[in-house]
């Protein structure tokens, strides 16, 4: 038996496969026709995102606040994995300060999706981060899932509106986890 999130139990059907049968050629029908009524979405890179996201996380590795913070919309949401939800430049600039004070970083990156609708934006993908702490004591090694939505602003810059990052096991290449 199969549980939803919402802890909802999926009955297995009384007459297995007969619905399924009955329906699918009304069900590829409509699909078809949604398909074709939907507007196209590009899902291409965008050389503009490729660089904005370079530039984002060399700016982590270089310890460069200004980098971090300009990257940043005012109304900013970030959700970061076992802490309390961060809202607005301002208040992340102050989170960021702190954090690049206590640490060095090191962060290598893979980006799983890097992609572009008009003046909103998606980068997606996995992260390996090793903060060394400025004290000298052992460094902290986690890994992840980043998500990012973007928005162009009228100065035609990508800028960071919502992140969420996501612990997990190291899945990048060449790692114990892959």
């Amino acid at each position: 038996m199969t549980y939803f999130p919402n802890k909802t139990l999926l009955r297995p059907c009384r007459y297995p496969g007969s619905y399924f049968r009955r329906c699918a050629p009304a069900i590829w029908a409509c699909s078809v026709l949604l398909s074709l009524c939907l507007p196209a979405v590009s899902s291409a890179e965008d050389p503009d995102i490729r660089a904005f996201h370079d530039r984002f996380f060399q700016a982590w590795n270089a310890g460069d606040l200004d980098g971090l913070v300009g990257s940043l919309t005012e109304d900013t949401i970030y959700h970061p994995m076992n802490a309390a939800t961060i809202r607005g430049r301002e208040t992340l600039a102050r989170t960021y300060e702190q954090f690049l004070a206590d640490y060095a970083v090191e962060m290598i990156v893979a980006a799983e999706l890097l992609e572009v609708d008009d003046d909103r934006g998606t980068m997606m993908g996995l992260y390996r981060s090793t903060m060394t702490p400025a004290s000298g004591d052992t460094p902290i090694v986690r890994s992840g899932r980043y998500y990012m939505e973007l928005r162009k602003g009228s100065d035609g810059f990508w800028r960071i509106s919502r992140e969420l990052t996501q612990p997990t096991k190291d899945l990048l290449p060449g790692s114990a986890g892959e």
